[in-house]
């Protein structure tokens, strides 16, 4: 049984279909980006503490006066960004695909994908207010990373809101 070419033709009978539109397909380009860059960075924040880990523990059994606390706990703090980071790039990835497939519940994760992490780094930032180490750093890396995340959530509000 062969079908009618026409009949099969959406646009021919009034139902009009869901396109991307080039807006959302650049942002989900970039984002796709964005996420495989942003892996290739935690792995190498993992490898970041592994070596920071490992050096710090012969450096502190060949002096006299051992290491603080302190610098243990800078190179741990290395870890849970690291975890951090993978986890809301996966999430962020997970929204993307969503948002890629024109599903407006993508965006909605994507959200928390993208706040995740500066949340995370504020209260970061307040634990650690007394401690010198790296404070200033992360101070900035937090509000160099909020900008980014903003932008591309309001871009993405809007794509999505033309897929009505």
């Amino acid at each position: 049984m062969t079908l009618d070419r026409e009949f099969l033709d959406a646009g021919s009978i009034g139902i009009k279909a869901k396109s991307r539109g080039p807006f959302l397909t650049t942002l989900c380009i970039l984002s796709f980006i964005g996420c495989g860059l942003s892996f290739i960075g935690t792995l190498y924040s993992f490898y970041s503490y592994y070596t920071s880990l490992k050096y710090l523990s012969e450096l502190n059994t060949s002096v006299d006066n051992p290491l603080g606390e302190e610098m243990f706990s800078s190179v741990k703090m290395i870890l849970w960004s690291g975890l951090v980071s993978l986890v809301s790039t996966g999430v962020v990835l997970w929204g993307v695909i969503m948002m890629w497939r024109l599903r407006k519940s993508g965006f909605r994760i994507y959200l928390v994908g993208q706040l995740a992490p500066i949340i995370f780094s504020v209260v970061i930032a307040y634990i650690a207010k007394d401690s010198t180490s790296f404070t200033g750093i992360r101070h900035i890396s937090v509000i160099f990373g909020l900008f980014p995340a903003l932008i591309f959530i309001v871009l993405y509000g809007i794509a999505i809101r033309r897929l009505d």
